[in-house]
């Protein structure tokens, strides 16, 4: 006769009222409220729970990463938020916690000297590695960075099917919505937090302060976004930039500053985003009045006075604030960004253009776009 498993698991939607349960998760977010310890979320196949970390209990939790696969042994069964939640406070009743990352049986996380691990661990592990792509379909958020707290991406849900959602086979093969693709910036803010393709040029590229690695793509496509002031949108500063590695003039930065976003990058598209280039400046001998005119048709694609019109009130125009001696400018790469979004950080009171780390199963990708091609031609005209 089979020895019967040391412990049983409880599914995160089975979760009773009341009483300690040993569950499994994918961790979707990490986040620090002002107030009390680590929030984590993590989900099942079935449900997702949030897990309240005591402040004594955070620092076990330090090298937790999103898409890890977080077991808990004895965690009592609270609330959070009117939602029913798992209170984890290390030691507590025997209360511990083992994270696997999502390739390695190796732990990168334990909270006590040894921990059980059989084959019903095995399994589980399989199981939800399997359900959540095996890297592909997984959530995909950075932790909390020095860089910046307002950019560190919330998870990304995983695409269900409405049919049997147990299955992990269709779960990875469910039809996935296709982004849109703006037409301008202007239409961002009434996308909320939906994920959308934007063409751009690139202003400025720099690299964030901290770990993991942040880049930011300063960029616009000529047009004005007029985003509510409680967004509180990021911006980088001298506080959050470790290195530029490319960057138009200040001067040139300054008169087009609203029409500007920074797209922050993570991952593989920060390494991608650190290579790009930005408009460069031509100097010439030009008559001062055909200058200014000059450089405001350049960067105004011609619609001056309908783009004027939206200049906030006090906001120095283009023409006093470029300088004189600029003829034209080479163009900057022209960029795809696709699937990224304005990421809201309720937690921090603030938002981010956002491109999450990984996605291919989201078609993400970061493109520059051919001079040859019409697209190239449309955006930098």
């Amino acid at each position: 006769m089979a020895e019967a498993p040391l412990y049983e698991y409880t599914t995160l939607k089975s979760l009773p009222d009341s009483g300690r349960v040993n569950v499994y998760g994918v961790v979707l977010s990490i986040t620090t409220p002002i107030f009390g310890g680590l929030i984590i979320e993590i989900r099942d196949e079935r449900a997702t729970v949030c897990l309240k970390v005591s402040k004594e209990s955070e620092g076990h939790f330090k090298d937790l990463q999103p898409n890890d696969i977080l077991r808990l042994h004895r965690a009592e069964v609270g609330s959070y938020r009117n939602e029913k939640a798992l209170i984890v406070n290390i030691g507590a009743y025997g209360c511990h916690a083992v994270a696997w990352s999502c390739m390695s049986d190796t732990p990168t996380l334990k909270t006590s000297k040894t921990y059980t691990f059989d084959e019903q661990d095995v399994a589980r592990l399989s199981e939800l590695r399997e359900w959540s792509g095996n890297g592909e379909t997984r959530a995909e958020a950075p932790v909390s960075s020095p860089t910046s707290d307002c950019v560190n991406a919330e998870a990304e849900m995983l695409p269900t099917g409405e049919a049997d959602v147990n299955s992990p086979t269709k779960r990875k093969n469910a039809k996935r919505k296709k982004c849109n693709t703006v037409e301008s910036a202007s239409e961002i803010p009434s996308l909320g937090t939906k994920f959308f393709n934007w063409y751009c040029e690139v202003l400025a590229v720099y690299e964030g302060k901290g770990e993991p690695l942040t880049v930011f793509v300063r960029a616009w496509d000529g047009t004005l976004a007029s985003f509510s002031d409680d967004l509180n949108m990021f911006r980088a500063d001298a506080e959050s930039i470790e290195t530029t590695f490319c960057e138009t003039s200040l001067s040139v930065l300054a008169a087009v500053d609203a029409y500007t976003f920074d797209v922050c990058c993570y991952g593989d598209w920060a390494a991608q985003a650190s290579k790009l280039k930005s408009i460069e400046e031509k100097p010439n001998e030009m008559d001062e009045s055909s200058q200014r005119e000059a450089v405001v048709q350049r960067l105004f694609k011609g619609n001056v006075r309908e783009e004027r019109k939206d200049i906030p009130k006090g906001f120095a125009t283009p023409t006093q604030l470029l300088p004189f001696y600029c003829e034209e400018f080479t163009v900057g790469d022209i960029v795809y960004f696709s699937n990224i979004r304005n990421y809201l950080c309720k937690s921090r009171n603030c938002s981010a253009l956002t491109m999450h780390e990984g996605g291919a199963s989201f078609d993400r990708a970061l493109c520059v776009i051919d001079e040859n091609d019409p697209l190239h031609f449309e955006v930098s005209k």
